[in-house]
């Protein structure tokens, strides 16, 4: 039975002040709530949410965007905790059972494997029961700093993050 024993002595992720993202911008709109876990030491990443009312897609349940949502800013999450400065180029989701509205579920993520220009990634969601509702895969582009400032303005803490690996 899972617990979320993968979290309870890692501390919750700070996010930059300025950060921007469609999944973790507003806690206050009832569609999203996360929390960021990253273990150094297993180089997982674990996303904590619960998908409110503003995130349903069939009655009572979670939109299927809003969770692929998730496992896209979950599994990048990951790549850039591990060192890597990535966007995503596709990504796969198996909704595995519908997902009620409210459910706090665990998102795991993790590198399967990386080299210079790709990473593949891949993830799970489940309850506290240990009820499975969803598993992801993605591939990922590594880019260079100059990419991303290119593109727009990026928080050097981003970067300053990347070299502290």
């Amino acid at each position: 039975m899972k617990d979320f024993q993968e979290i309870k002595d890692l501390k919750p992720l700070q996010r930059p002040s300025d950060h921007r993202s469609f999944v973790s911008s507003d806690p206050n709109t009832d569609r999203l709530e996360v929390e960021y876990y990253f273990d150094k030491k297993s180089e997982h990443l674990y996303t904590k949410v619960k998908f409110g009312k503003h995130a349903q897609g069939p009655p009572n349940h979670v939109h299927g965007g809003a969770t692929s949502a998730v496992f896209d800013e979950a599994m990048g999450a990951v790549v850039w905790a591990n060192g890597y400065p990535a966007v995503t180029r596709s990504m796969h989701v198996d909704f595995v059972t519908p997902l009620p509205l409210g459910t706090e579920v665990l998102v795991e993520t993790w590198i399967d494997r990386h080299d210079d220009k790709e990473i593949l990634c891949s993830g799970c969601m489940w309850d506290l029961r240990g009820t499975l509702y969803a598993e992801a895969a993605g591939q990922f582009t590594v880019r260079s700093k100059e990419y991303f400032e290119n593109i727009g303005e990026v928080p050097e803490e981003m970067f300053k993050a990347l070299s502290s690996k």
